[in-house]
């Protein structure tokens, strides 16, 4: 099976997950999703976008996960901490908040995307988003 490959435009039927670091997302077992605090869709960077990974349509697919945990990894090493997972939401649920997803353009992560956040540039209206994320 081949692995796929995101088309420019981010579906509302996809899935793209917001990397986690030092704050585990599934028990021991890795079978049950553990609740996540919210700053892990806090941003505070005037001007950003809030980065996530585009997981697949409908699910995380296992080839891209494969493919991205390297990237992961390297990412936790820069700030010398564990990757633990993605918090995962359907695009089709970020709109319902009156923000769109995009690809990133210009990046070694194919799987990259950027959650628009032009309408929330107080620290407040940021808070509010990753509360609501």
């Amino acid at each position: 099976m081949k692995i796929w490959r995101p088309p420019k435009l981010v579906s509302p039927k996809e899935f793209v997950g917001r990397r986690t670091f030092g704050t585990r997302v599934l028990d021991e077992s890795e079978e049950n999703i553990l609740p996540y605090k919210v700053d892990i869709f806090l941003d505070d960077r005037f001007g950003k976008n809030l980065s996530v990974d585009r997981l697949g349509v409908r699910r995380a697919e296992p080839d891209v996960i494969e493919f991205l945990l390297p990237l992961c990894d390297k990412s936790a090493e820069k700030r010398s901490s564990k990757f633990e997972g993605w918090a995962q939401i359907e695009v089709g649920q970020i709109t319902k908040l009156g923000v769109h997803a995009t690809e990133a353009v210009d990046e070694e992560n194919p799987y990259h995307a950027e959650i628009s956040r032009s309408n929330h540039q107080t620290v407040s209206a940021m808070r509010s988003l990753a509360f609501e994320l």
